[in-house]
C-alpha cells in the first residue's frame, strides 16, 4: 500500500479486524462462561468441609447448598444437610440453621446418624440465639426419643446447661440427676451438679423489693443497696434539690411554683423507686452471668463431643 492511497482503506482494514475479534469473542465467551461442572460429589463435599474447618462459614454454606442442589439423592446428602446447618450456625444465621436442623431431625425417615445430631444442634442453636428455656425443652424431648440412646446423655447435659442459662437452677439439677450413671458424662454431670448446689445459694443477691422500699424511705439508699453508688448520689441530690425547692416555694407563698416543683419531684421519687428495684435485678444478673461464664469454661464441652466417629468423616482438612 503506497503513501498515495486513501487512509479510508486503513480504516476498513481496522474495522474488519475488530469485527472478526468481536465475532470470535461472542462465539467463545458463552462456553467459557459456563459454570464449572461439578462431577465428583465427594470432592464438592470435601471442599465444603474444608471451608467450614477453616472458619469460612459463609462460603461453606454455599458449597453445601451446591452439593444438595446437584446431588439431592446422594448417600451423603444428610451429612451435607447437617453441616449446612453447622455453617449457618457458625455464620450467626440462627433461624436458617434451626430450620435446617429441624427438617433433618424430624424427617419422615430419620437418618440414624444425622437426625439425632441435628436434634442436639437444634438445642445449641436456640441456646446461642438467646432462647435457653426452649433449648432445654427440645433437648429433653430428644433425650426421650426411641432409638436415640446414643445422644441421650449429651442431650440431658445440654438441657441442664440451657436451664442454667435460663436461671432455672432446680430444673438444671433435676436434669443432671437424670444423666445415665454408666455414661462417660456422669462424672462431669455430678461435678457440675455439686458446684451448682453449693455455689448458687452463696451468690451475692439483692432483693428488688428491699431496694424499692429503701428508695421510698430515703431516695438513693435503694441504689446504694443495689451496688450503684453513683446513681445513689444522683438520686439523693436530685430528689433533695426538688424537695428543698418545693418547701422553700411554699414557705414563701409561691404556691403555684411549689406545686410545679412537687409535681416534678413526685416523678423523680417514683422513678427512683422503680430504678432501684431494676438495679437490684441487674445486680443479680451480672453476678449470675459472671459465675456462669466461669462455670462454662470449666464444665461445658461441645454439644456433640464424645459421639462416635462417623464413617467417612475421619478428616476434614484438605489441600486444594
Amino acid at each position: 500500500m503506497t503513501r498515495d492511497e486513501s487512509p479510508s482503506l486503513w480504516i476498513l482494514v481496522l474495522a474488519g479486524g475488530l469485527l472478526w475479534s468481536m465475532m470470535l469473542l461472542f462465539a467463545y465467551c458463552p462456553a467459557a462462561a459456563q459454570p464449572l461442572v461439578r462431577e465428583d460429589p465427594d470432592r464438592v463435599l470435601q471442599f465444603a468441609h474444608h471451608l467450614l474447618d477453616e472458619g469460612d462459614a459463609y462460603r461453606a454454606a454455599t458449597e453445601y447448598k451446591a452439593f444438595l442442589f446437584l446431588f439431592p439423592d446422594h448417600p451423603r446428602a444428610n451429612e451435607a444437610r447437617f453441616h449446612l446447618g453447622k455453617a449457618l450456625l457458625a455464620d450467626g444465621r440462627w433461624d436458617e440453621a434451626f430450620e435446617v436442623f429441624r427438617r433433618l431431625a424430624h424427617a419422615p425417615e430419620p437418618d440414624p446418624v444425622w437426625s439425632p445430631r441435628a436434634a442436639l444442634q437444634m438445642g445449641e442453636t436456640l441456646l446461642r440465639s438467646g432462647r435457653p428455656s426452649s433449648a432445654a425443652r427440645i433437648l429433653e424431648e430428644a433425650a426421650q426419643r426411641p432409638g436415640w440412646e446414643d445422644i441421650r446423655p449429651r442431650a440431658l447435659y445440654g438441657a441442664a446447661w440451657a436451664w442454667l442459662k435460663a436461671r432455672r437452677w432446680d430444673e438444671a439439677v433435676r436434669t443432671l440427676d437424670a444423666v445415665d450413671p454408666h455414661s462417660d458424662l456422669r462424672g462431669v454431670a455430678s461435678g457440675l451438679r455439686e458446684e451448682v448446689v453449693t455455689a448458687v445459694p452463696r451468690l451475692p443477691r439483692r432483693n428488688p423489693w428491699v431496694a424499692g422500699t429503701l428508695a421510698a424511705l430515703l431516695p438513693g439508699s435503694g441504689h446504694l443497696y443495689a451496688g450503684r453508688p453513683k446513681e445513689a448520689l444522683t438520686s439523693f441530690l436530685l430528689n433533695g434539690t426538688f424537695i428543698a425547692g418545693a418547701a422553700w416555694a411554699v414557705s414563701e407563698g409561691y404556691l403555684f411554683t411549689g406545686g410545679i416543683l412537687s409535681f416534678f419531684e413526685l416523678g423523680w421519687y417514683l422513678g427512683g423507686i422503680s430504678t432501684a428495684a431494676r438495679s437490684a435485678v441487674r445486680f443479680n444478673d451480672e453476678h449470675e452471668g459472671r459465675w456462669l461464664e466461669l462455670l462454662e469454661r470449666r464444665w461445658r464441652p461441645p454439644m456433640d463431643a464424645g459421639l462416635r466417629q462417623v464413617p467417612g468423616m475421619m478428616a476434614l482438612r484438605f489441600r486444594f
